[in-house]
């Protein structure tokens, strides 16, 4: 059963090799979804939406694991403060993880993880949804839980993202010509 955030992540450094885990991120102006992930199990670990400074918090604390990020693209379309803030933070929770050097960030736009999954990235949050659940399982009830029970909202964008950089092998240097690999920046 997938754990709650305060109990999940806390406890990756002690329980599982920095490695086999992968933390993803859909980042917003004050709180941030997040999902663990086991690599080779393909397994939900933990999950949740905090706010960003616990983010940053955990980001520094769990800098060996393997960091995937969905960043902001342009569209050529207005955008507002939102959007500015939610820059600034996807910088700082870089910046919190990179610390030591250990593990590796990525960034990777909403359009290739909508293109990946759903072979369009015109795909809407619904279409992502209902592909990774074909993919994982269904929610299932508090009854009878099924691997995705529990994940709602910008959880299911961070999901995604995951989905994306364990297929794609992102961290091995498979990524596409669109993507950002920041470990080879440093």
């Amino acid at each position: 059963m997938n754990k709650p955030f305060a109990t999940g992540i806390v406890k990756l450094k002690c329980i599982h090799d920095p490695r086999e885990m992968l933390i993803a991120i859909d980042p917003g102006p004050q709180e941030s979804a997040f999902i663990v992930m086991k690599r080779k199990e393909k397994e939900i670990f933990s999950f949740g939406k905090v706010h960003n400074v616990d983010m940053l918090q955990l980001l520094r604390i769990h800098n060996k694991h393997d960091l995937i990020i969905e960043m902001i693209k342009s569209y050529g379309m207005p955008v507002g403060d939102e959007v500015f803030m939610t820059c600034l933070w996807i910088g700082r929770f870089i910046q919190a993880h990179a610390i030591e050097d250990n593990g590796h960030e990525i960034l990777v736009g909403r359009k290739t993880v909508s293109l990946f999954i759903c072979n369009s990235p015109r795909a809407k949050d619904a279409n992502v949804r209902t592909a990774l659940i074909d993919i994982y399982g269904k929610p299932g009830t508090s009854k009878h839980p099924g691997p995705t029970f529990g994940i709602t909202g910008d959880v299911w964008s961070a999901l995604a993202v995951a989905h994306y950089a364990i297929e794609t092998n992102s961290f091995l240097g498979n990524l596409d010509d669109a993507e950002n690999s920041l470990s080879s920046s440093r």
